[in-house]
Parts: structure tokens; sequence; C-alpha cells
């Protein structure tokens, strides 16, 4: 899985855009959220993994992994829940086949402020299909993401983060 990408920081002379991610269709759409874009040549899209954080007094963290959770939640009957009620989405891995690849490419999600791509020419095809899908709040985070990725395709991008380096540089 490559870096994640780093949005540019205000004053740095690039566009002050910022990610603004969440997971909530997985929530409120479930596989729905999910289904097949034949225009963007995307033949399947499978939730893998998620990582649920509890609010409890021992700040309990689960992780959830399968080839499809929401395939695996179909077979075990109503009493799995995918992702239940009082967890915080805090990461989640898509597993996405492209028609002209024989394996899928991974992203994940761990909002607000972090994506990463398997294979970071992904990006031009996966970030417009999130925010057509409401992952994304920010519309034009494809064009920022897609052009800090072709200036650097290595290059990790996040606004929390000051340091600018290229992972293969590190």
């Amino acid at each position: 899985m490559s870096a994640p990408f780093r949005v540019p920081q205000p004053g740095s002379g690039q566009a002050p855009e910022q990610l603004n991610l969440t997971l909530e269709p997985l929530r409120t759409d479930g596989p729905a959220a999910l289904a097949p874009d034949a225009e963007a040549g995307i033949v399947s899209i499978a939730l893998s993994r998620v990582v649920l954080l509890w609010r409890n007094a021992f700040n309990e963290v689960t992780i959830r992994q399968a080839d499809d959770l929401f395939a695996c939640a179909a077979s075990s009957g109503r009493y799995y829940d995918t992702i239940p009620k009082g967890a915080d989405l805090a990461q989640a891995t898509l597993d996405i086949q492209f028609a002209e690849f024989p394996e899928p490419h991974a992203v994940e999600i761990a909002p607000p402020h972090s994506v990463k791509f398997q294979r970071p020419e992904d990006a031009a095809r996966i970030l417009p299909l999130l925010a057509r899908r409401g992952f994304s709040a920010v519309q034009k985070l494809a064009l920022v993401l897609l052009l800090a990725g072709a200036c650097a395709p290595d290059a990790a991008v996040d606004d929390d983060d000051d340091e600018h380096t290229s992972e293969s540089h590190r």
C-alpha cells in the first residue's frame, strides 16, 4: 500500500484544500455504497476490513476482516452487524476490482484526512467515485489529490503532518 496523500498546507503556495472523508455511507447505505461503477471500469467493490472504536471505559478497538464483510454478514443472518451501532468507524479497507486487472486494488480510508492507494494511479478513478457516493464532503478532493499524485506519485499527502517527503526517500 502506498503512503497516504497529504493535503498541502495553507501558505505552502499550493491550494489549501483539506481532506474531509467519512465512512458513514458504509453505515447508512451498507453494500449499496459499494455498488459497481461501469463508467469508471469498476466491476466490484468489497469491504474487506474495518476498524471500530468503542467509546467505553476501556477504549476498545475491534478489527473485522474478511474477503467481503457485507457478504459475510448476509450469510450469517440477522445477528451479524458489520458496523454495529455505538461503534465509531475509524478505518476501512476497500478492495476494488477493475475490469482490466486480474486482482483487486486496495484502498484504505481513515477519516477525516487519510486515504491510501495500493496503486496511486487508481486515485483518478476512485476519488470521484468516493465523492459521488458521499465518502467525501469536498468535491474538489479528486483534483487536489490527482495534482499532488501527478507531481510525486509516491509522495504522501496528509494535512496533519508538515513533512512532505516521499516514502521512497525516508
